[in-house]
């Protein structure tokens, strides 16, 4: 290395008087020395190469030389035992030494008599040996045993007999003896102890002297600096605050269905081994060391030096870490290579050697297992998951395979999956849409998983690349990549039984025979049976179903993704809420995409628009936080006048600049880097602590702790006098201390009889040290009597003072001492000095030579730096401070003048406090041998250039309003009593009379001229590096952004002084109506006339630009137009005038004429630059504010946001808006306010209300909110009314008003107004068809209504059991109907209201005689009756036909609406969401298109969280909605198998999401089911209605689908299909009759299909529970009697209950030894016989549709059947048996008494009513019929005595 290219250049001296002779030593010519520390008789040194030098005396051991037998040595040796340890601090005390590695240990050696070494022996130290922090207890702040924690130390320092360390956390460790301890009482420590008095401080600096102590910490309530973190919580800037003793964050979250609690409650858990386990935290670089005290970084490595220390501080074992985490190599595992010599004395060598299969073995068998992301860390336990595989094979729906099998399974499948998962929640957008890709092989995870059986640990390294996740997939059944939304969700049409299979099995019956018992078992029992009504079945739905759902735990996923996301997601309300609740969809000519939430109301107000510029997140609802930028855009809106005119000069032109500005980013961002580049680049210097305090503590004989007195202090003590001097560093001599302050001023004080305070006293308190003027000092030394300064006293180098003893070797000879500092001009030669050292009677510094020029501009720039600080203090403290605060300023009138003043000095105060922030970092990092660009003024560079545009806009408003002249005229008086203050900043005086307002604009003015000189340097600093590298790109882009700093804001301020000079050539009128602080004038009418095209001649107009508003001046008139809400068009509509302009505004447009196109392109270039920079959004401004140059190139956006108040508007006058414009009009987002406190939120088009919104009207004590979807000013499609009486109504409008389907819910439950109303709507009232449910009377509606009154056909139930039906007028029950009371009476007859009969009718009453006659009066109160009587008719004489459910009235079910008219509202509104009107044939292409366009919306309401719902659940949604977005195949021209079990398994997503068409149907559908048969609807005589309206619901559903499928049969009859492997017969359409359908050559080629058949699975689950409740009612009476025999039957044993039921012996299933042996234990034998035949029927209950129940009946006959072999060993029996009925039916009969089935007759009447005719015949047919007669055997059979 050349000498002339040489940095960290060692120079030793003593004294300064004579010839000083500096001491350099060879063994340094080729290394760089870092750090020098230097004790009374040796000296330490650290070199780039983080190797350790020790020199000097060796009496106590104290060099660390092993073996070495010199008691001194006079070079420099290397410590050998510290290769590897990476050794960043070193410290020198008067006889040992200490040392601080880059994993945070700490090393003494030396003298330890006084335990000042800290490693519990009195005794000398010879080598080098770890010192061991513990805590002294054994509890955190939360009261919670907490495990050993490792303490990372990043400084020491060492004295006589005691030492002080720094941890990491910025804690102060203390071991030795002696006051210096701070310990109180307590004086000798021979262990490191944590000094409790600091503990709630950062300790960010210490120095020691012989028997005292000095501290630097951060003042508590510091603003504006980072904060050290309590010793029990870890603060992060992305995730909550962790325990500092276990990692674990402190705040839990708990989230249920209603509420969410956040606790502080905490428990530290205790880890296996004391090892802490690596959370995400430890993944990131340590946010709290870097917000810690300035430490080493390596200049080989961008990260700090603590970086690789984080990992081993929470584990002991590197190689445990790197394995389990998958870091290999890097510095982390240097402290494991630690050589055999050292001996640690925290734990045995042993630890620090671990094997790396060690670790391996670790990671697998621990409990712990870490599963890490990019944002979490998920904790599970290999405990918990053999206990769920346990769980699950002992359930009986699981395999039965043995607990290992189960294991093996589920762990492969809960690491990928769980993994899967969370990548997916946090590194892919759930708007995407994408499955879940497949990237690894079976076999790969088969092999993977035999040498591995434990759950995976993941840990998110640096390099992405380096630790790909794998979704293996298991070939036995594991997850493909769509079956996992598939079927964890929605049950599939593939899993149900196939009837057609069923029907086809073998028989095992003889048909003619079953028939023929059948009949005589049903004929004698409907003889005598009353209610024939009791003969109808029904239905369930199969449960287990459900467990066609994947093996591998869903719920594992969805805990995975809720634990991610549970604490950070937030949903947001939105204008289409309600339509989550309404089962139907979008309203009447409402466009689709209309109907997604992505305009929510509070979804920071996004318009719609095509514009580029305007992605309105940064509307002006939401402002941007950094008001300069929104400033400096609004009033530098002529900025084109210079660039028009300097085109010619590149270098003066902002255009220029900017163009090659981005030119260098561009550059930047394609160049190659280097490593070197990018680590200089990637490492940013932390802030440095600005506000602290010094603490003092020890011996103070020589008032060396500064506190006034000469009384020792046993704890810390703050030195009050330096509270507000923001001292940097602080030095302990022997019995002396010195503090530096920010701003260059040394304070001294302690012993001073050798003149080493600098100055003549002997303080015992702070005192200045004086310097010649212009002297700043930016760094300090201390020794045993004598003080280093280094300063920068105005010459080329930086000047070394010292103050102090001179040394003499001759003890005897006069003492030298010099009692003021002086400088030392020997070492001005040496170099550029960057930092001091001192300690006994030695001093030393680092040099740095260079002749590249690059380290002169790094110290001439932090020169500069300290220089522009210094003045700038200067200027605030005896200036701006006094003037804050002084009577003048706080007597001035409260104006603009008063807030724009003191925003002014704020805002100098706030860039004073930043520039010396700045000032001091930079001096830190030459002090420590760094780079300077790594400091945040070049890694941060767009904070510091805020900081000044901030400042340059205040001055500017200072400026505009002459503020200057303003202020100082006011405060004249008190301006003339600091004119020694003025002439002191100035540096200059004179005679003349001073002029105050110039003066204080000059003081003001000087921060503005550094911008220039910071380009100019930076410009300088690049040219040292190549030409080629990112660090000179960065560079020049950061000069390039200060040079245009400066001409913007040169530009600014010319602005500002014309528009100065405007204000005061106007009128007082237009001052006071148009002059604000930030308005500055662009342009006007004087430099370009412009005349309006329809004024009168005699009439003057003026007009002025100003960068925020457009004036109209005729007359005494003034308009103001602000330029957000001005657009300009030149084109004209008079075609004479070209040149013209056309002024758009919200409420006026008018004409404007120039005098030539050139005059009118002038006026275009003003209004459209200004308007830019008006609008601009504020994502689009740079930094620098160049991109302003760019904006003004181009036209303003048509598409806008701005605020303005209407005045003539005839709708919205007097009210403000605030939201989007086009072109003049309201479009898009906004809010609209009336004075009247009205508000509308929402959508707006061409002027008017449309889209979503919100309109709330302001009631006496309340409010009435419409929210919906608006048309052109009114609503019109879906919407809601929020009434003040709480009233609400969900449904559509039309032109404003209720039309079409809605529901209006009144009053609430127990009010006198409650009713619920669901129907048809027009012109605001009830028309149609409706239900309304009358809370209050206990009366429910159904049926027909006009005029809002009930009209037409309908029917009436009542809670007290009343059934009406018939014809409704004006409300009234009027003419003919029919009436069902409770006890079965039947009138049928004329009506004159509810309970009120009024002429002829027929009275059945329930014994069967009837009156026929005349009828008159109410049923309630009395009747009077003229009538005919007739005895009951004979049984025989009634026709099965005639009745209807059981009752005698051909009426009923006749006179209320048909169910194919019910509801058509709901179904047309499908329609039209398909685009088909219901005339002509329907498009099914652009059906899926409107499919498509739905599906699309309802992702992306998903992706934006819309949605109040747990995650788990949003992503099963979002699983779904992928799947729906691949259309199938729906136009084959050919129905098959294959092709309807893809359409099947299509419709079973569709109806499971409301972002479905078909979806929404099937949810509108079920809400109206629901509404009219719960609560009072729940009436047995609706049961025929409900029925009706589920077949029509089928037919019209079908319909509906088949406009999506039009391949599907059109027929409503059984259709059969074929494989599309087999060719179907020509004659096999529809077949002639429904036996056909039980006949096929080959089942398994060939289906029926039905529409019911195709719904009924999907649509009957989700009414299942009302409807079964209208079956349970009805049949209530005969289940009972049923039950109360099979109750009785069931107390029988099974030997006494087969007697009983006639059941063959040969049939019994019991064992002939068992059937021999003692007949008391025969009879207690119960449930044991046919029980899975039992266990089948049970099942009945759980399926839903008629063909699983029938399902569940031929699989209980197929159970029954399968103890034939058993039978075959106990009898003989011919292979070929065919089961007689007689012996079938009693066993059957047994079956059913033993399935013990609640309401069977309700099942069996369900399936009656709902299964589909060709069922009825074939083997199936027979088996339910047998059911039948089994359930009236059961009813009317005598019972056993």
């Amino acid at each position: 290395m050349c000498e002339e290219e040489k940095d960290g250049i060692v120079c030793l001296w003593e004294g300064y008087y004579g010839d000083i002779r500096l001491q350099t030593f060879d063994i340094f010519s080729n290394k760089v020395i870092k750090r020098v520390s230097l004790g009374f008789d040796h000296s330490l040194f650290i070199s780039q190469e983080a190797e350790v030098f020790a020199l000097g005396s060796n009496s106590h051991c104290q060099l660390g030389l092993n073996g070495l037998t010199k008691t001194s040595i006079t070079t420099p040796q290397i410590l050998e035992i510290f290769n590897g340890k990476e050794i960043t601090e070193v410290a020198c005390g008067k006889q040992y030494s200490a040392a601080v590695s880059s994993s945070g240990d700490v090393f003494t050696w030396g003298d330890s008599t006084k335990d000042q070494c800290g490693l519990g022996r009195s005794e000398i130290i010879s080598n080098p040996e770890q010192v061991t922090f513990r805590l002294t207890e054994d509890k955190c702040k939360h009261g919670i045993p907490m495990p050993e924690e490792k303490i990372l130390i990043r400084q020491v320092a060492c004295g006589e007999t005691h030492t002080l360390a720094i941890s990491c956390r910025g804690e102060l460790w203390v071991w030795g003896s002696g006051m210096g301890l701070g310990l109180g009482e307590q004086t000798t420590s021979p262990v490191p102890e944590r000094v409790e008095d600091l503990l709630e401080y950062n300790v960010l600096d210490v120095s020691c002297g012989l028997s005292h102590s000095i501290a630097l910490v951060e003042k508590q309530g510091a603003i504006g600096t980072p904060k050290k973190m309590s010793s029990d919580m870890r603060f992060h800037k992305y995730y909550p605050p962790t325990c500092a003793k276990c990692n674990q964050e402190i705040y839990s979250y708990i989230e249920t269905n209603d509420l969410c609690i956040i606790s502080d409650e905490h428990t530290c858990c205790k880890k296996p081994d004391n090892k802490a386990p690596i959370t995400r935290s430890e993944s990131l670089k340590n946010e709290s060391l870097s917000n810690s005290a300035p430490c080493l970084t390596k200049e080989t490595d961008s990260s700090s030096a603590y970086e690789s220390s984080q990992l081993t501080s929470e584990s002991t074992e590197p190689s445990e870490i790197n394995s389990s985490n998958g870091i290999t190599g890097g510095k982390s595992q240097s402290c494991s290579n630690i050589n055999k010599p050292f001996v640690s004395s925290q734990e045995p060598e042993e630890k620090h050697t671990t094997d790396l299969k060690t670790g391996e073995n670790q990671s697998q068998n621990g409990q712990i297992v870490n599963l890490t992301t990019k944002d979490e860390v998920i904790q599970t336990s290999q405990s918990e998951e053999k206990s769920a595989c346990e769980t699950k094979a002992a359930d009986s729906s699981c395999p039965t395979n043995s607990v290992a099998e189960c294991d093996n399974k589920l762990k492969p499948r809960l690491t990928n999956d769980a993994i899967q998962a969370t990548l997916d929640n946090n590194m892919e957008s759930e708007a995407n849409g994408n499955t879940i890709p497949n990237t690894a092989n079976s076999e790969e995870f088969q092999e993977h998983s035999k040498e591995n059986n434990s759950v995976q640990k993941i840990v998110d390294s640096s390099d992405n690349s380096e630790t790909p996740v794998k979704n293996s997939v298991d070939s036995k059944g594991d997850l493909a990549d769509d079956a996992d939304c598939n079927n964890s969700h929605s049950s599939q049409p593939s899993t149900t039984v196939s009837m057609e299979n069923i029907v086809q099995k073998s028989h095992i019956l003889d048909e003619d025979e079953a028939r023929e018992f059948l009949a005589k078992q049903l004929c004698n029992r409907e003889d005598s049976d009353t209610d024939l009504g009791c003969q109808h079945p029904i239905k369930s739905r199969l449960e287990n179903l459900l467990i066609s759902v994947p093996e591998t735990s869903v719920a594992v996923v969805q805990q995975v993704t809720d634990l991610t996301h549970r604490a950070i997601s937030t949903f947001r309300s939105s204008v289409g809420s309600m339509a989550d609740s309404f089962g139907f969809v979008s309203g009447q000519g409402i466009e689709l995409d209309g109907l997604s939430k992505s305009s929510s109301i509070d979804s920071n107000l996004q318009s719609d628009t095509d514009s580029p510029n305007l992605s309105r997140r940064d509307s002006v609802f939401t402002y941007d936080t950094s008001v300069s930028e929104d400033l400096w855009r609004r009033r530098s809106g002529s900025t084109d006048d210079i660039l028009l005119s300097e085109r010619s000069d590149s270098h003066s032109s902002l255009r220029a600049l900017w163009r090659r500005s981005k030119r260098l980013e561009k550059d930047r961002q394609t160049h190659k880097k280097d490593e070197k580049s990018v680590s200089q680049c990637s490492s940013i210097e932390p802030l440095p602590y600005f506000e602290t305090e010094v603490w003092c503590w020890g011996k103070n004989s020589k008032g060396q702790l500064g506190l006034g007195d000469g009384i020792e202090r046993d704890r810390p003590r703050c030195v009050k006098t330096l509270n507000s001097k923001n001292c940097t560093k602080v030095v302990a001599g022997s019995q002396h201390s010195l503090a530096l302050t920010a701003y260059s001023q040394v304070f001294s004080w302690g012993f001073n009889a050798y003149g080493q305070l600098g100055h003549t006293e002997s303080p015992s308190v702070p005192s200045p040290v004086k310097f010649v003027a212009n002297c700043l000092v930016w760094d300090i030394a201390a020794g045993d009597n004598h003080s280093l300064f280094l300063t920068d006293s105005g010459g080329f180098h930086p000047d070394v003072y010292y103050s102090g003893k001179q040394p003499s070797e001759n003890q005897f000879s006069s003492v030298t001492k010099t009692g003021k500092p002086m400088v030392l001009n020997t070492l001005r030669k040496t170099g550029w000095i960057r930092s001091l050292q001192a300690g006994g009677i030695s001093c030393g510094c680092l040099v740095g030579k260079s002749s590249s020029g690059q380290t002169a501009t790094a110290f001439e720039l932090a020169l500069s730096e300290r220089n522009f600080y210094s003045k700038l203090n200067k200027i605030a403290t005896k200036f701006l401070s006094p003037l804050k605060t002084s009577m003048f300023l706080c007597a001035m009138e409260s104006s603009y003048y008063k807030s724009v003043f003191t925003a002014h000095i704020d805002a100098f105060l706030d860039l004073t406090n930043k520039i010396g922030e700045n000032c001091v970092q930079l001096t830190r990092l030459i002090r420590g041998n760094e780079d300077i660009t790594h400091s945040r003024m070049f890694q941060k560079s767009k904070e510091l250039i805020e900081y000044f545009k901030n400042y340059s806009l205040r001055f500017g408003d200072m400026l505009a309003i002459n503020g200057f002249e303003h202020c100082t005229k006011i405060g004249n008086s008190y301006f003339e009593k600091i004119q020694n203050v003025f002439t002191e900043i100035l540096d200059e005086s004179t005679s003349e009379k001073m002029n105050y307002a110039s003066i204080l604009q000059r003081i003001l003015q000087y921060p503005l001229h550094r911008p220039n000189e910071y380009g100019h340097m930076i410009n300088k600093l690049s040219m040292g590096y190549p030409s080629d590298s990112e660090m000179r790109s960065l560079l020049n882009s950061i000069s390039i952004k200060w040079d245009t700093l400066k001409m913007s804001s040169t530009e600014e301020h010319n602005i500002a002084d014309k528009t100065r000079l405007f204000w005061e050539s106007s009128s007082q009128k237009l001052v006071d109506t148009l002059r604000t602080p930030e308005r500055r004038l662009l342009y006007d009418t004087k430099q370009n006339p412009l005349t309006q095209a329809s004024a009168g001649r005699f009439f003057v107009h003026n007009f002025h630009l100003f960068n925020d508003i457009f004036v109209h001046i005729h007359g005494s008139a003034i308009n103001e137009f602000p330029l957000e809400t001005v657009w300009v068009d030149t084109s004209s509509e008079s075609e004479q005038t070209q040149d013209s302009l056309q002024i758009i505004t919200p409420e006026e447009t008018f004409v404007l004429t120039v005098t030539s196109s050139a005059s009118k392109t002038e006026w275009l270039i003003k209004l459209n630059s200004a308007i830019n920079n008006c609008y601009r959004p504020r994502k689009s401004t740079s930094t620098s504010g160049c991109s302003q140059v760019e904006m003004n190139r181009f036209n303003p956006p048509l598409v806008r946001q701005a605020q303005h108040k209407f005045t003539k508007h005839s709708t919205f006058k007097d009210a403000v808006y605030n939201g989007a414009w086009m072109k003049g009009k309201l479009h898009g987002f906004g809010e609209m306010k009336w004075p009247d406190g009205r508000r509308y939120i929402g959508k707006f088009k061409n002027g008017l209300q449309h889209g979503n919104g919100k309109y709330i009207v302001p009631k006496s004590d309340s409010e009435e909110i419409y929210e919906g979807c608006w048309k052109e000013g009114k609503m019109n499609g879906l919407g809601s009314v929020m009434y003040p009486s709480g009233d609400r109504y969900q449904g559509y409008f039309k032109d404003g008003q209720k039309f079409g389907h809605g529901v209006l819910r009144q009053g609430k439950h127990m009010s006198s107004v409650a009713s619920v109303y669901i129907g048809e709507w027009m012109a605001d009232k009830r028309n149609g068809y409706g239900v309304l449910d009358d809370v209050l009377r206990g009366e429910k509606y159904m049926g027909m209504w006009q005029d809002d009154q009930k009209h037409g056909g309908g029917i009436v139930v009542t809670l007290d059991g009343m059934y009406f039906e018939g014809n409704f007028v004006q409300g009234k029950l009027s003419g003919f109907g029919l009436m069902l009371t409770d006890d079965d009476s039947c009138y049928e007859g004329e009506f004159s209201g509810i309970t009120q009969l009024n002429g002829k009718g027929t009275l059945r009453l329930p014994n069967g005689d009837s009156l026929e006659g005349h009828f008159t009066g109410s049923w309630n109160v009395g009747i009077k009756v003229n009538a005919t009587f007739h005895k009951n008719l004979p049984p025989e004489t009634v026709k099965k036909a005639d009745l209807t459910y059981g009752i005698h009235s051909k009426t009923y079910g006749t006179l209320s609406v048909p169910a194919d008219r019910k509801w058509e509202d709901i179904f047309s509104h499908c329609k039209s969401m398909l685009g088909y009107n219901g005339e002509g044939k329907a498009d099914p292409a652009k059906a899926w298109q409107a499919v498509a366009v739905m599906i699309s919306s309802g992702k992306k309401s998903l992706s934006d969280q819309d949605y109040n719902c747990s995650l788990s659940k949003i992503r099963l949604m979002s699983c779904t909605l992928d799947e729906l977005e691949k259309i199938p195949p729906y136009s084959e021209g050919k129905m098959t198998v294959e092709y309807y079990h893809k359409i099947a398994s299509y419709l079973s997503k569709a109806f499971d999401t409301k972002f479905h068409p078909i979806g929404k149907l099937i949810d509108g559908l079920v809400e109206v089911f629901r509404a009219a048969y719960i609560g009072i609807g729940a009436h047995p005589r609706l049961l025929l209605h409900a029925v009706q309206e589920i077949k029509s619901y089928v037919k019209k559903v079908y319909r509906v689908i088949r406009i999506l499928f039009p391949d599907l049969p059109s027929s409503s009859k059984p259709v059969r299909i074929y494989s599309c492997n087999r060719v179907p017969p020509a004659e096999d359409s529809e077949l002639k009759s429904e036996q056909d359908f039980m006949v096929s050559d080959n089942p398994d080629e060939s289906e029926v299909v039905t529409p019911a058949r195709l719904l009924h699975p999907l649509l009957l689950p989700k009414i299942y529970p009302p409807l079964f409740d209208l079956y349970a009612l009805y049949n209530d009476k005969e289940d009972e009697k049923y039950w109360e025999r099979v109750w009785k039957l069931n107390r029988q044993g099974d030997m006494a209950l087969m007697a009983y039921l006639g059941i063959d012996q040969k049939f019994w299933l019991i064992e002939d030894k068992i059937f021999q042996g003692n007949r008391q234990k025969l009879s207690e034998i119960r449930d044991q016989c046919y029980a899975a035949a039992v266990d089948m029927l049970q099942q009945i209950s759980t399926a839903f549709s008629p063909c699983e129940k029938l399902a569940v009946i031929q699989r209980t006959f197929l159970e029954i059947t399968k103890v034939y072999p058993v039978l075959a060993v106990q009898v003989t029996l011919d292979e070929d048996y065919i089961w007689c009925m007689d012996d079938l039916f009693p066993i059957f009969q047994y079956v059913v008494v033993r399935s013990k089935i609640r309401h069977l007759g309700a099942e069996i009447h369900l399936i009656d009513d709902l299964m589909e005719q060709h069922l009825e015949y074939g083997e199936l047919g027979i088996m339910f019929t047998t059911l039948k007669a089994c359930y009236f055997q059961i009813q009317h059979e005598k019972m056993p005595g």
